[in-house]
């Protein structure tokens, strides 16, 4: 689901649908058992594949019509390169924060990501060159993303990318309330799947819904919650 935080960008292939690697399953700790197909309204029923691996075809992030444009927008330009000042940077007092690869400019007058957002899909080698001094295996091929969500970390803290100075996972799956049974407080480690009581414990679904999502992810803190998220990590603290 990460590639659908990329289109518009033509390098990147997206799963067909049928994948069995991307299915939802009845019995996760038995993949013989084939539950519904990946999840629906994302893919273009009509849509046409255009890359292939040698085992199965993919669609082209950077063609829109690819898609259910209800459901999924473009992220990305498939064509525009923007130069702009990196992370780190002290600014003069009259620069707009458009001048930011950031697009952001944080409380000590540089250019950050403010809290909430995606510091893996920004370092994305298709995104931004602020991880261009890393190796080349150290991405995914197909994605562009950083590979180890620890060197998301390394890099963030190292040119003080978030304003928080701090990051934090994804949310997506997590503990909550079986539905049906919300009045029992036992919890069980499943995805989150809408804003109803069974899983709006403890406010995840609001975090998820202000931006923290794959728990593959790094995001930046917020930098005005005095009580740190469980996992957050503190760039002084390595």
């Amino acid at each position: 689901l990460e590639r659908f935080e990329l289109t518009g960008i033509n390098q990147v292939p997206i799963a067909d649908i049928d994948e069995l690697d991307i299915r939802c399953n009845v019995n996760p700790e038995d993949q013989r058992f084939l539950g519904t197909s990946a999840p629906p309204g994302l893919i273009n029923p009509l849509s046409e594949e255009e890359y292939t691996n040698g085992l199965n075809e993919r669609y082209s992030a950077g063609d829109m019509t690819n898609f259910n444009g209800d459901n999924i927008k473009k992220v990305f330009s498939s064509d525009e390169v923007v130069c702009c000042i990196p992370t780190g940077q002290e600014l003069p007092q009259d620069t707009e924060p458009a001048a930011c690869c950031t697009g952001y400019i944080g409380a000590n007058n540089t250019c950050q990501l403010p809290g909430y957002t995606d510091v893996s899909l920004y370092l994305n080698r298709y995104v931004s060159s602020e991880a261009q001094d890393e190796v080349l295996g150290s991405f995914n091929e197909e994605t562009g993303y950083l590979t180890n969500p620890l060197e998301v970390v390394r890099i963030a803290c190292r040119k003080k990318i978030c304003e928080s100075n701090s990051l934090v996972e994804g949310v997506a799956l997590n503990n909550f309330r079986t539905r049906g049974h919300e009045n029992n407080t036992k919890q069980i480690q499943r995805f989150l799947d809408g804003d109803d009581e069974a899983n709006s414990l403890n406010g995840i679904n609001e975090l998820y819904d202000r931006g923290l999502k794959f728990n593959t992810h790094y995001y930046c803190a917020d930098p005005e919650l005095e009580n740190p998220l469980p996992g957050t990590i503190n760039c002084d603290d390595l």
